[in-house]
């Protein structure tokens, strides 16, 4: 009797990363994006102080992303 199940091919690692990475740039971009409308006077409104505090914890995660080198792609692309 044959095997019902189906087989699945594993994925080697660079393709999984390929795949993962192909599905969650776009993603954060969109991410990005959103939080940036926050900084739209007119339709929101913020102190000085929150600004600050924004901009602090996104330096803070920032950095925890800069061990390795994709990491440090993946902020000179978000600089630019």
């Amino acid at each position: 009797m044959e095997n019902d199940k189906t087989t699945f091919k594993r994925k080697n690692n660079s393709e999984h990363f390929v795949e993962l990475l192909n599905k969650r740039v776009p993603k954060s971009f969109k991410y990005l994006d959103l939080v940036g409308n926050l900084a739209n006077k007119s339709n929101y409104s913020y102190t000085v102080e929150q600004s600050k505090q924004i901009k602090k914890l996104q330096g803070i995660k920032l950095m925890r992303y800069s061990k390795s080198p994709i990491q440090q792609m993946i902020l000179i692309i978000l600089s630019l």
